[in-house]
């Protein structure tokens, strides 16, 4: 069995980094979202690792999981933020709704690295779709606040 030590797990992160990246422009037309190429490679890499550890063809320290499970989830509170802050709508309490995805994270990531067997496949599966979900709704109203100031610039220049 392979054992995927730090080394590793960073080359993998750079690699689907670059792979991201280079494909970014056609993910984004494809999906009609906008993706963050380290937010995907680091993802991508917990995800893989999570599902090929609990298929027992790896061994990977539970740490360099969780370390990159944080990592998710606070891209998502910081998501979040920029969210609340561009849909110029009023956002009352952003700071609590930043602490619930931030506990809500925790929470999520602590079953997803000490479950295992149909349980923790159970859970990756609902952390790909949480993850999906996100980047469909910041990009969704980040997408229409474009719309709405393309729209007020050119009624301003006529």
């Amino acid at each position: 069995m392979l054992e995927l030590k730090l080394i590793y797990i960073l080359e993998i992160i750079v690699f689907l980094f670059i792979v991201f990246a280079l494909l970014k422009k056609y993910i984004d037309s494809f999906l009609n979202i906008k993706v963050c190429a380290i937010c995907a490679a680091v993802s991508t890499t917990w995800l893989a690792s999570l599902l090929f550890k609990n298929l027992m063809l790896i061994t990977i320290n539970n740490t360099l999981i969780s370390i990159m499970i944080g990592q998710s989830i606070v891209g998502i509170m910081y998501n979040y933020e920029s969210y609340a802050k561009e849909s110029k709508s009023t956002h009352n309490l952003i700071w609590l709704k930043k602490l619930l995805i931030i506990i809500a994270g925790i929470t999520i990531a602590y079953y997803l690295v000490e479950t295992t067997g149909i349980l923790q496949l159970c859970l990756i599966l609902v952390a790909l779709l949480v993850l999906l979900i996100f980047a469909l709704l910041f990009n969704k109203s980040s997408n229409e606040n474009e719309k709405n100031d393309a729209k007020k610039n050119n009624s301003k220049t006529t």
